[in-house]
């Protein structure tokens, strides 16, 4: 149930819309696997799954709350940081910038070797950027010191580009450039 599960998955998103049925025939795979077998070693690995079907349908609410319950109930499981990093980011998606950052931040803060750390360092900064347009200076100058955090901690980062763009706009918004 677990592999029928992941295949209807990448079939969705291989799809490449989130409209895709697979990701409801996905969800039923995981929910039988579930009912079928709750002590299974495969669990971790299905709701993780399971959020990510979410996820990928567009559906972040509901992505937020399964990858909130699978850190609940799987905080030891090899995916607990990717879920981790997924509800911030379906906090991001939903435009929930104050629970977006920090969220992010504290997986930066609490696994800053993680895979993912990078990842959250850098949409944690976005959230706090777009609060800062939003208004809140303090945003701005915590997104700014996350940027250059990013720059300097993983200078070969894919968003090292985009984080020197946003801390030189944060910058000027604040008048401090020329």
């Amino acid at each position: 149930l677990l592999y029928a599960g992941r295949s209807h998955y990448e079939l969705g998103v291989l799809d490449g819309v989130p409209t895709s049925s697979h990701f409801d025939s996905a969800d039923g795979y995981f929910e039988d696997l579930f009912a079928s077998h709750p002590t299974s070693v495969y669990i971790d690995n299905g709701r993780y799954y399971y959020g990510l079907t979410r996820y990928q349908a567009e559906d972040f609410t509901v992505a937020a709350q399964r990858f909130a319950d699978f850190r609940a109930a799987f905080p030891s499981s090899v995916y607990y940081d990717n879920a981790w990093y997924y509800q911030g980011r379906s906090y991001y998606k939903l435009v929930d910038y104050p629970l977006a950052a920090t969220t992010l931040e504290a997986l930066y803060a609490a696994l800053p070797a993680s895979g993912y750390a990078d990842d959250a360092l850098y949409y944690g900064a976005r959230s706090r950027y777009q609060l800062g347009r939003a208004g809140s200076d303090p945003d701005y100058e915590t997104a700014i010191a996350a940027f250059q955090e990013l720059i300097d901690t993983f200078p070969t980062s894919v968003f090292g580009d985009n984080a020197y763009y946003y801390m030189i706009r944060a910058q000027v918004a604040l008048g401090l450039c020329a």
